[in-house]
């Protein structure tokens, strides 16, 4: 008799436990060069960190970066930047760090 395989839903953001983790992750996904990429990891951090404390560190409501983290959503540079900021991420300074 067969059995059923069972599986469990992988969620990446249960893995991001520590700053370090998450710092790491970015960077990977900025590595990759796709937007798309990007915006699936900064989506991963902010679950694994509170999306209410973020959105009120980034003065936006929690619906807002919701939207802005979705695959249909408009993550702009500046909103990316305020979001990078707000999860630990200091883009001039790891960049400058990497030349």
């Amino acid at each position: 008799m067969k059995t059923k395989n069972e599986f469990t839903r992988w969620d990446t953001a249960e893995t991001l436990e520590s700053e370090e983790d998450m710092r790491e992750y970015i960077e990977a996904a900025f590595n990759e060069g796709d937007l798309q990429i990007i915006r699936i990891a900064l989506n991963n951090v902010v679950r694994a960190r509170s999306m209410n404390e973020l959105a009120k560190n980034m003065d936006i409501s929690r619906k807002t970066l919701h939207e802005m983290l979705s695959i249909e959503g408009n993550l702009d540079l500046l909103n990316a930047k305020k979001l990078l900021n707000a999860v630990g991420f200091d883009l001039s300074k790891d960049v400058e760090n990497r030349a």
